[in-house]
């Protein structure tokens, strides 16, 4: 029996809370590759393939976004009704697909290589991070009992000593030490000033605050309004 492969992918769906399963690719036997426009990817629209035994086992395989699964589909008349039409030709429903030439394919491979590769680094870098907030020799920030001055620059000593010298990471770093009403400051700044602004931004920004002072709603609240 004739089979098709088709590339099934974990996808954002539109609110980028949740992930949509797609099918994005469709390959022959003769290795020719065609690409389903987005608006066609959705595996829910493909309610042939959502039929077959393969099918289940992809989406048991695929929980994460960005996963990917190559299978073969064996095709069955109604299969090949719906992607091949009398001349041939690959398509969906009145949708002739576009064939991806090799140089494209390779091209795609590479930039979800590459997107993988981000996504693993980031989540060992914020691992990274949590060990390294072990091995700091200072204590968890509290705005009722201690000096914010003396305690950013230890805190800022400590990540020179474990050598976190981009600005984001000591960003990163500063949310494992802080207590819950602090976390709050935290969060204010991170929608404010964002984690991309200069550490020295941060560290005035906390000094304000809590030098003399402290942290208590009604400066939360002023926070949003004038920083």
């Amino acid at each position: 029996m004739d089979k098709l492969q088709f590339e099934f992918m974990a996808k954002a769906s539109s609110d980028g809370k949740s992930n949509v399963l797609c099918i994005t690719s469709i390959t022959t036997e003769k290795s020719k590759t065609f690409s389903f426009p987005i608006e066609l990817q959705p595996a829910a629209l493909h309610k042939e393939i959502e039929k077959t035994d393969v099918f289940k086992k992809v989406k048991n395989a695929i929980k994460k976004r960005h996963q990917t699964r190559k299978v073969w589909i064996n095709m069955t008349e109604e299969i090949k009704n719906i992607y091949i039409d009398d001349s041939g030709n690959m398509q969906f429903g009145d949708y002739i697909l576009e064939e991806m030439s090799e140089t494209k394919v390779l091209e795609e491979e590479n930039t979800l290589t590459q997107i993988l590769k981000r996504l693993v680094e980031k989540d060992s870098g914020q691992q990274n991070l949590k060990i390294l907030s072990e091995k700091f020799i200072i204590k968890q920030y509290t705005c009722k009992n201690a000096n914010a001055d003396q305690w950013i620059e230890s805190f800022q000593k400590e990540c020179e000593r474990f050598n976190i010298t981009e600005d984001e990471k000591k960003i990163e770093m500063l949310r494992y030490f802080l207590d819950k009403p602090t976390l709050d400051w935290y969060t204010s700044m991170m929608l404010k000033v964002t984690i991309k602004a200069d550490w020295s931004i941060w560290k005035s920004k906390f000094c304000e605050t809590y030098v003399n002072k402290g942290w208590n709603p009604i400066t939360y609240a002023l926070s949003f309004k004038y920083m």
